[in-house]
């Protein structure tokens, strides 16, 4: 089941810097917000529909139904997302493998990075290839952070010619999606009721673009009929709102007919070796134990954990952008969670496997992918699938 969620004011979900007396005074936002927060609001959502707050607090109580889950799991629940959407269309953060170039008039084009053979003179990474700028070109200064449409990214990642891509239509800068707006507040005395001495910090939220009807996309679902039902129900028995991210902000909820983009497999065919390449693109942040690359078995092959399979790869060579850090509160253990890197969404994965999996390679699409099943769970690794560069230069 997809839903958009329309926040009615501003939206606000802080990022994990320490923030206190003798600490951080001003707290940035995250957005969109990470997918855990999404996931959040439709268990918050249940748990008001289903009166649960008359439970007691042990996740071992009767009452409690297994498959709402608890801290450590999802039960039988599970969300894709959240992406935001403008103007009908769905967006996603630009692939981090391709090469963005401005023109005129808001015309753009976006090419593919050319794959080199690595050697240890240009690289120590133990990858056989390695990504590089179009020919005469130049890493580009970033100046400004564009969002790509669904249909477009489509076609990113079925072609390796480059195609034209018009502003705000499809590509989109961020501020046309979304706006922060700074917040001053000062500590209250609970005694007094007056303004605490030296409390005084600010935070950023974030206002979607109502003139582009942004809002976000999310995939809510449940292996369990019962609780399939309760989230069916939840848009009609909360009068079509939800408590999303921090200060229980609340958002306009709705059923939705856009869709995860499907992929376009004409090329991804075994090659004379008996192997076939392919690339995945990460559209949320997406989790792995080793770091920024999924977990390698004894061959040195990497485990591609999905809901649909594992798939064994090995890993050509990749576009990964910096390191996202999350962590969060662990209410049962009334505690601060320890944070962990993330790949950022928009990170691009090029991989080589055998012939043989090619059916559970082309599930992938859609899918969510990493090494934490909770995490997969809540919507970290949400993948597209897109076809290999084959003019690659040796």
């Amino acid at each position: 089941m997809f839903v958009e969620i329309a926040p009615l004011d501003t939206i606000f979900c802080r990022d994990g810097r320490s923030f206190g007396v003798n600490e951080a005074h001003a707290v940035d936002s995250i957005f969109p917000p990470p997918p855990s927060v999404m996931f959040g609001a439709m268990r918050g959502g249940i748990f008001v529909t289903q009166n649960f707050a008359a439970l007691g607090r042990n996740k071992m109580d009767p009452g409690w139904p297994k498959w709402f889950g608890d801290t450590e799991s999802a039960g039988d629940l599970f969300q894709k997302g959240p992406l935001p959407v403008v103007d009908g269309q769905i967006m996603f953060p630009m692939p981090l493998d391709g090469y963005v170039k401005s023109g005129k008039n808001g015309e753009y084009t976006i090419s593919t990075f050319r794959i080199i053979k690595n050697n240890s003179s240009t690289s120590s990474l133990d990858l056989e290839h390695l990504l590089i700028p179009p020919e005469g070109k130049k890493l580009p200064k970033s100046t400004n952070i564009m969002w790509i449409s669904a249909s477009s990214l489509t076609r990113y990642l079925n072609s390796e010619e480059e195609i034209s891509l018009e502003l705000n239509k499809d590509i989109y800068p961020q501020d046309e999606l979304w706006t922060p707006e700074l917040r001053t507040n000062v500590g209250i005395n609970p005694e007094t009721n007056a303004g605490k001495d030296a409390i005084l910090f600010s935070l950023k939220h974030v206002r979607m673009n109502s003139k582009r009807n942004a809002r976000l996309l999310c995939k809510w679902g449940s292996n369990d009929s019962t609780s399939l039902q309760i989230l069916k129900d939840i848009i009609t028995d909360t009068q079509g709102s939800l408590a999303v991210a921090g200060e229980r902000r609340c958002g306009s909820v709705a059923t939705s007919d856009l869709r995860w983009p499907d992929a376009s497999i004409n090329t991804i065919t075994p090659d004379k070796e008996g192997y076939v390449s392919f690339r995945i693109y990460i559209a949320t942040p997406a989790y792995f134990d080793g770091g920024w690359r999924p977990e390698s078995d004894s061959n040195k092959e990497c485990i591609i954990k999905s809901s649909a399979g594992n798939v064994k790869a090995t890993l050509l060579t990749a576009a990964v952008g910096k390191p996202f850090y999350l962590g969060g509160y662990d209410i049962h253990k009334r505690q601060q969670r320890p944070a962990r890197g993330f790949v950022p969404a928009g990170s691009v994965y090029h991989f080589k496997a055998k012939a043989d999996q090619l059916e559970k390679i082309i599930k992938l699409n859609g899918q969510v992918i990493g090494d934490n099943d909770f995490l997969r769970a809540q919507g970290f690794g949400l993948c597209l699938l897109g076809n290999p560069i084959s003019n690659s230069q040796e």
